[in-house]
């Protein structure tokens, strides 16, 4: 797995950035119906893969529960995560604190939840074999990752002066298409708050923390004024971002 020191040292940072975005519901409700449509009033065997605090994963179980028998497998690299996670619910969960690709092989699953995980992922061929294996009959997993085409991703490519390369969603897109897994591609779209940035509120000083994966206090003063300017430009009258995600709904 690629360094994650940035959040796997200062949570806090991904935690509070989270907040600023609807994403997060957005994901929960897709994958709370899927599972429904699919699965309905069976056992479940759900397994996600960088479950962080357990900021998704803790309501998708609590709104699954009222209607089926689940049994959840978490798997995050982060301690100090998965010690949030520990303590924010009282739902019975199996933590795996490893890295996931040093695990010789997953927890037989029905639904594997995958979400913004690729990007610190070194071999992304043998991790989708792994996830695969891991895939009874009749089972889902769901990939998602940052739509190149998004607002968000341009602006962090600019400050991070990132050169143009093949996109992830393209990369994914492609190994699946070379193993024949059947699969469907949603772009999905969510807002960010970015209001705080015209007075630096706290709020503010979280979005250039995640953008820069820096804390605010190893930016100079000048980095700052330009990124503030930057993801400004981009937002809306409301002083919103519109982001986009690639869901990638891989059925076996």
């Amino acid at each position: 797995m690629r360094n994650n020191n940035m959040y796997s040292e200062n949570p806090s940072i991904f935690q509070k950035f989270v907040l600023l975005t609807n994403q997060k519901q957005i994901l929960i409700d897709k994958v709370v119906r899927k599972i429904r449509n699919n699965y309905s009033k069976r056992n479940i065997k759900f397994l996600d893969i960088g479950c962080a605090d357990g900021a998704v994963t803790i309501p998708i179980i609590e709104e699954l529960s009222k209607s089926n028998n689940i049994t959840t497998t978490g798997i995050e690299y982060s301690k100090t995560l998965l010690n949030d996670f520990k303590n924010n619910t009282d739902i019975k969960v199996n933590f795996i604190n490893k890295d996931v690709e040093l695990l010789e092989e997953l927890p037989l699953s029905d639904f594997v939840l995958i979400s913004h995980v690729l990007p610190y992922i070194n071999d992304l061929e043998s991790f989708l074999d792994k996830v695969i294996k891991a895939l009874p009959k009749n089972s889902i997993a769901l990939i998602v990752v940052s739509n190149p085409l998004s607002n968000d991703t341009k602006i962090k490519n600019q400050m991070l002066d990132k050169k143009t390369k093949e996109p992830l969603s393209t990369k994914i897109q492609e190994l699946l298409n070379k193993k024949k897994i059947l699969f469907e591609k949603e772009v999905i779209e969510s807002t960010m708050d970015v209001s705080g940035l015209h007075n630096m509120s706290e709020d503010g000083k979280t979005l250039i923390e995640f953008f820069n994966h820096k804390k605010i206090d190893k930016i100079p003063y000048n980095d700052i004024q330009n990124m503030r300017k930057l993801i400004l430009s981009y937002a809306n009258q409301e002083g919103h971002l519109i982001k986009k995600e690639d869901y990638f709904w891989i059925s076996i």
